[in-house]
């Protein structure tokens, strides 16, 4: 029988493996090198395994964005938005001023949202915009960092020393580190996204975030149709409002346990129907029906919904 008969199944594809010549497989030659390669794999698993483990890693994260890319390119939309629309030549900068308010005022605003927060935190803003959320973590002494897909956004909040980055949402979660932020915050962003894209919005911000860790959702609340004949319509990167049960199933999916509901944005109560005075019966029957209407039409104008990671 031929050595080369003999060898196990391993040393023949070991053999095979460095394309040895068959000359080099028989007889003592063919065991001593069986011997060496043998000895020489065991080198480069020494000292090339760490490396080995790190190609495959990223390997993993190429794979991970060419199918996330693969699946955008045929929703046609690759942005935290609408891409339905292209509003390269659309002044969105200007238009946030116009519509959405002064950057004071939107500060203002986003206070109620700092008592979820304290120093130390590492934080990543999503759609961070004029950099209102970031300016007022960066004051409490939160580490905190945005992400924008429009230039003169990451401008804006380099112009104050921000730390802002021009990214994809989904593109910068897919390739951040699991389990490495204490909060994502994404202020009137769902309702620019499909629900594909919002799918992946929320499992890899969970996948971000840390046991404990937080999403804070804010967008224009479709409990009130009043939206509908307001802004909400005006902003032509909007898709389409998002509403709250859908995000709370799609939030669950993502694998997010407890959550919060608040009802932001109420108008004064000069915009709202006013109640009749009184106290008989008809008059109760009356302000009853008045207060349905008002949450109906003029109640707040925004909801929030605080996800928190298990």
């Amino acid at each position: 029988m031929d050595v080369e008969e003999k060898m196990d199944l391993e040393d023949l594809k070991l053999l095979d493996k460095y394309n040895l010549p068959k000359s080099h497989r028989k007889g003592m030659l063919g065991r001593i090198s069986n011997f060496f390669l043998k000895k020489m794999n065991a080198v480069v698993l020494v000292f090339f395994r760490d490396m080995i483990l790190q190609q495959e890693f990223v390997n993993q994260k190429l794979n991970e964005k060419s199918d996330y890319l693969l699946k955008l390119s045929k929703q046609n939309t690759v942005k935290v938005g609408n891409d339905a629309n292209d509003l390269s030549e659309f002044n969105y900068f200007k238009f946030e001023a116009d519509y959405r308010g002064e950057e004071d005022d939107i500060k203002n605003r986003l206070k109620v949202y700092l008592d979820y927060f304290k120093s130390g935190d590492q934080v990543l803003d999503v759609g961070c915009g004029r950099g209102e959320f970031l300016s007022l973590l960066s004051e409490r002494g939160v580490r905190a960092k945005g992400i924008d897909l429009r230039d003169s956004m990451v401008d804006r909040c380099k112009s104050k020393g921000l730390d802002v980055e021009l990214s994809d949402a989904n593109l910068y979660l897919l390739s951040t580190k699991g389990e490495s932020l204490d909060a994502v915050t994404a202020f009137h962003i769902v309702e620019h996204l499909t629900v594909d894209y919002l799918q992946t919005f929320l499992s890899a911000t969970y996948k971000t975030l840390k046991k404990g860790g937080k999403l804070i959702v804010e967008t224009p609340n479709i409990l009130n149709l009043g939206i509908l004949r307001g802004a909400f319509f005006v902003d032509p990167d909007h898709n389409k409002p998002v509403h709250p049960e859908l995000l709370k199933f799609l939030a669950r999916e993502a694998g997010f346990g407890d959550f919060e509901f608040k009802i932001l944005s109420m108008p004064d109560d000069k915009d709202r129907l006013s109640l009749l005075e009184g106290d008989d019966k008809n008059v109760k029957i009356q302000n009853n029906n008045l207060e349905k209407i008002n949450e109906c039409l003029f109640g707040g104008g925004d909801y929030a919904l605080i996800f928190k990671k298990m």
